[in-house]
């Protein structure tokens, strides 16, 4: 259930998080990539591409949402090291 409302899109073809990285709602972006599953789903996930070709990057960049962009990213980070600390265990 929350899964499709995360990837519901818009008549653009944007989901919550891309419009979230719009707005540069940290905050939700967040919350919104921490319910996208499990870190190995949200690391393959594929980035959803809007109907203009961009995708929540784009969009983070175009408007200047640089703090938007660190929690993502680091989030991707986190979530890498964890994946790598549980299979050497």
């Amino acid at each position: 259930m929350i899964l499709n409302l995360l990837s519901e899109r818009d008549e653009q073809g944007r989901i919550p998080l891309d419009l979230a990285c719009y707005l540069g709602f940290k905050n939700i972006a967040l919350y919104l990539i921490t319910k996208m599953g499990s870190p190995e789903d949200v690391i393959k996930q594929e980035i959803n591409i809007d109907n203009m070709a961009r995708n929540c990057y784009h969009n983070m960049c175009f408007k200047g949402n640089f703090d938007c962009m660190i929690v993502l990213l680091n989030i991707e980070r986190v979530y890498l090291k964890k994946m790598l600390f549980d299979q050497l265990l």
